[in-house]
């Protein structure tokens, strides 16, 4: 009879030459390397084998790993109950439960980035997670956004966000607004407000009165009486009282550059800012467009003989009032504006001239003439040089009831 041998094959049990009984060659091999595996179990014991010294192996009984396969069920559940949760929030992200709430009107500055955008949008409620947002239009193709204003709402949905922001600015609506000659800073605010109703007068003079709008002519003072220009603008819906009052005191510039008013004011030995009242005054004086010209001469004249201007227009500043409505009491005043008791230019503009008058404070008209009174009802004026003959128009004025 032939034995089992490990190799599967039947054959006799044989002993090694080097002496070393069977058994103790695997107990050896068994001992020495830890690493050998080959799929079988342990050697049964010596007492167990045959009397003729053959022997056989058991295979390997495989484990029994109940706890493996649960740990890899539960790790498996908890990666797809995470990835479901993640999907969830990330859908609810980009689509929003409910109706997007009130209207904003968001503004994209000029050269801002898609994480600029999305940061804007994030403080504005418009979206919830600004890095969300940003990584959802890049996947869409709109990392460009044009700068603008944009209508959006409270908690919209991501693509619809991205969907108005792609579209691009709405055209803004302007508001159409013309500032007439001759008015004073209040008068102004006050028509601005009327034009503009969502600025109030009282918001327009406190930017005025800011010291942030910024002219090439701005006295130390502060004042922006005269450095307004008057012409027609295009306000738009976003516009704020001092982006408005911005528009205008650089048309100021703007003209003042047109007109060369430095070197012509320095040809005539004046500082531009003394040309710009002037100017004021000629615009609150002259009712008709042909005598800007001769009532600049006579200040000039006036300046240069030392005589107070005489100028009625600058004590009606001084003491707030309008029209023909002087008392003795505000013909007294010792406002420096009291061209009457005061000598020389008033200390600032009393309106807002326009082109007209600071070309003709630039251009006085020749004559030596020093005296002017109204002569009719339709604003024209009689000039003199003579006293008596001026106080002789004057009571002739004051019997046609031009006087007041």
């Amino acid at each position: 009879m032939r034995d089992p041998v490990p190799g599967g094959r039947p054959g006799p049990a044989r002993r090694r030459d080097d002496g070393l009984d069977r058994f103790d060659e695997f107990d050896r091999f068994d001992e020495s390397d830890e690493r050998y595996d080959d799929g079988y179990g342990e050697f049964v014991d010596f007492e167990d084998l045959d009397d003729d010294g053959t022997y056989v192996r058991i295979p390997r009984r495989a484990p029994e790993l109940p706890g493996f396969f649960t740990v890899r069920l539960v790790v498996w559940l908890v990666v797809l109950l995470t990835v479901g949760l993640a999907g969830r929030w990330v859908y609810h992200q980009v689509n929003p439960a409910g109706a997007p709430g009130e209207p904003l009107l968001v503004e994209v500055p000029p050269g801002s980035t898609i994480g600029q955008v999305s940061e804007v949008l994030a403080e504005a409620g418009v979206v919830s997670n600004g890095r969300l947002f940003q990584e959802y239009a890049r996947f869409k193709g709109g990392s460009g956004v044009r700068a603008g204003s944009y209508t959006l709402a409270r908690d919209m949905a991501l693509w619809e966000a991205l969907s108005v922001l792609k579209a691009g600015p709405a055209p803004e609506i302007s508001t159409r607004l013309t500032v007439p000659e001759g008015l004073r800073l209040t008068e102004m605010a006050a028509v601005i407000a009327e034009a503009v109703p969502r600025l109030s007068a009282d918001a327009v003079l406190a930017a005025m009165r800011s010291g942030k709008v910024a002219s090439v002519y701005l006295p130390p003072d502060g004042n922006l009486e005269g450095l307004l220009f008057p012409d027609t603008y295009q306000v738009t819906e976003t516009a704020s009282a001092l982006a408005v009052l911005d528009q205008m005191a650089a048309q100021f510039d703007t003209v003042a550059g047109e007109l060369d008013l430095d070197r012509r004011a320095e040809a005539l030995g004046l500082t531009p800012y003394q040309v710009i009242v002037i100017a004021s005054m000629i615009e609150e004086e002259a009712k008709v467009p042909e005598e800007r010209a001769k009532i600049a001469r006579v200040i000039y004249n006036r300046l240069a003989e030392d005589m107070p201007l005489g100028i009625d227009a600058t004590t009606l500043y001084a003491v707030g009032k309008q029209g023909n409505t002087l008392t003795k009491t505000d013909l007294d005043s010792d406002s420096p504006y009291n061209t009457r008791k005061v000598a020389g230019l008033p200390p600032g503009p009393i309106s807002a001239p326009g082109r007209a008058a600071l070309e003709a404070a630039l251009s006085p008209a020749k004559g030596d003439w020093l005296y002017y009174v109204l002569a009719d009802a339709s604003g024209r004026h009689a000039f003199t040089a003579d006293a008596d003959e001026f106080e002789r128009l004057v009571d002739e004025a004051d019997a046609k009831g031009l006087l007041g």
